[in-house]
């Protein structure tokens, strides 16, 4: 196990399972750079990463049980909002957005607050991943490319310890990146229906978001 500490989506510690520093890792890339890097390096280990404000309540010694085959990617997000606008919903199963977050739940809506994913994954899929994005639109893309491939996705929360007190500010994607994503993992008549349901629901003119171009 290989643990990716990070502040910001910029990584400031890699440590081993028993929290040794390992001096091969480059610091201060940012966070998909340091996964592309550890599983290169290390192509048989689980990648974890962590908030550093979750450091002290990860759970180490529940993580081997959670990832107990290779085919499974698995976060946790505590903070109420995940970095997807929850207009995502116009166009997603509404099973896979409304998450509950106090049991083991199968979705492809990850977190960079904490989770895992074996390197092995991340290199069978390196030619169709994009490591220059954002880490929280990385690996909610690696997801929602992966599961419906077989790759087991979860909201774990047994990923920090019992009750904890601990919080990290997450930035929300834009309502540009929201149709940015339907518009890369999803067929082009969901932006269209996308579009609409904004134009109804919301009241705002979502051809344009942010002045970018989204059809």
């Amino acid at each position: 196990m290989i643990i990716i500490v990070h502040h910001k989506y910029k990584t400031t510690q890699v440590m081993d399972a028993k929290m040794q520093t390992i001096t091969r890792i480059a610091i201060g890339n940012s966070i998909t750079q340091t996964i592309y890097d550890v599983s290169t390096t290390f192509p048989d280990v689980l990648i974890v990463w962590c908030n550093v404000a979750f450091l002290n309540v990860l759970d180490v010694n529940a993580i081997p049980s959670l990832f107990h085959h290779r085919r499974v990617l698995a976060s946790y997000n505590p903070n109420a909002n995940f970095y997807l606008q929850k207009q995502i919903g116009y166009v997603e199963r509404s099973f896979y957005v409304k998450v509950n977050k106090k049991v083991t739940y199968p979705t492809w809506m990850m977190s960079s607050c904490v989770g895992g994913v074996h390197a092995s994954v991340i290199n069978t899929l390196s030619n169709d991943l994009n490591f220059n994005k954002n880490f929280d639109y990385f690996i909610n893309s690696l997801a929602k490319r992966a599961m419906v491939e077989g790759l087991f996705c979860y909201s774990e929360p047994k990923l920090l310890k019992g009750n904890f007190s601990a919080t990290a500010e997450i930035k929300q994607g834009s309502i540009y990146e929201t149709f940015k994503f339907v518009k890369q993992h999803y067929k082009w008549v969901w932006v269209f229906f996308l579009s609409l349901a904004y134009l109804i629901y919301e009241k705002n003119n979502a051809i344009t978001i942010n002045k970018k171009p989204v059809l």
